[in-house]
């Protein structure tokens, strides 16, 4: 585990393009044979994967799923973006509170170019 800042996540070379977002997060641990539950803020999202901000550490290499849940507003019908993957990289924060979670997704997350675009102009 390493710690990280905002500096550290902006110079990584990056496969996909990302985009900030900052929206709740329901994970999903799986294996083991329990399912344990988190929930988080996202910190940045890319068609590859998603970076989430949570108070306590998941387990490296953790295959996990999990919904967000972007609300334009209370008139609109909220998104939902859905994914799976496992956990790449576990940061902890240099002020000591909370953790950086990055997961890898199994499958692209369709149509969120197309959603998160509006949110960026």
């Amino acid at each position: 585990m390493t710690r990280i800042n905002d500096a550290s996540i902006r110079n990584q070379e990056r496969k996909h393009p990302r985009f900030p977002l900052d929206y709740p997060v329901h994970l999903k641990l799986l294996g083991g044979g329990e399912r344990l539950e988190l929930e988080a803020m996202s910190n940045n999202i890319s068609q590859g994967g998603v970076l989430l901000q949570a108070p306590s550490p998941v387990p490296p290499n953790c295959e996990v799923e999990f919904v967000m849940t972007i609300q334009r507003s209370k008139t609109l019908k909220p998104i939902r973006l859905k994914g799976a993957g496992r956990v790449v990289r576990l940061e902890q924060h240099l002020s000591g509170r909370g953790f950086g979670i990055a997961i890898e997704c199994k499958r692209p997350i369709h149509r969120i170019l197309k959603h998160v675009r509006a949110f960026l102009m």
